[in-house]
């Protein structure tokens, strides 16, 4: 491994992470007793809404609107 490190060191920047927590900028949370990893990518939304010039609300939005109902109305129950 670290004659590929010097290898590549000499042609470009490297950071190197040997506990495995990240990958290309991808956190890795590794539970080998489970068997399982949980992927994420913080910061990724902020990142990727910066070139629409998004600014957050002050209070969340979880809804699509505040003129959204939650009432269904049916407009013909009768079948053919």
């Amino acid at each position: 491994a670290n004659h590929l490190i010097a290898a590549l060191q000499q042609h470009h920047e490297l950071d190197i992470d040997w506990k495995g927590k990240l990958f290309c900028r991808i956190s890795l949370d590794w539970s080998y007793t489970d068997r399982t990893i949980r992927l994420s990518m913080p910061g990724y939304v902020t990142c990727a809404l910066r070139p629409f010039k998004h600014v957050a609300k002050a209070k969340p939005q979880d809804y699509p609107s505040s003129s959204c109902t939650h009432q269904i109305w049916a407009a013909n129950t009768t079948s053919p």
